[in-house]
């Protein structure tokens, strides 16, 4: 017997627990506002989509038909973060929403980045004296 979980599997835990979160949450919240939320969510998954498919889809075809592409691009680059929290959003169920809308945050709040300020100290300069030689 292998240890590993074959995709199939996978995917009908994670439609179970896609489908008991909509049942707790519209147990707490209410059948029509859960209803209210997955359509918002659809909707909006698909308003990213048509904007995000242009831009995303020809580089991300190239790079992965160049043996480029890795989990590290996807979540590295706007435009494909973009594409799958459209993707998540547009799946029916609460987790994939949290998950969209958490790539959604990450898309637009500037992602800070580690610049080394190199400031000039007396080690750095060189001081030289020289003179013109007319000949």
């Amino acid at each position: 017997m292998s240890a590993v979980i074959s995709v199939p599997i996978l995917i009908f835990f994670y439609a179970c627990l896609e489908l008991f979160g909509l049942v707790e949450i519209g147990r707490l919240i209410g059948g029509a506002a859960i209803f209210g939320e997955i359509l918002i969510t659809g909707v909006a998954g698909i308003l990213i989509l048509r904007v995000s498919v242009g831009k995303a889809l020809p580089g991300m075809v190239i790079n992965l038909f160049a043996g480029r592409f890795s989990l590290k691009a996807l979540f590295h680059n706007r435009e494909l973060r973009l594409l799958l929290a459209g993707v998540l959003l547009v799946i029916p169920g609460v987790i994939s929403d949290i998950a969209g809308l958490a790539l959604l945050v990450r898309h637009f709040t500037p992602i800070p980045t580690r610049h080394r300020h190199h400031h000039k100290t007396d080690s750095d300069v060189i001081d030289v004296e020289y003179k013109v030689h007319d000949e």
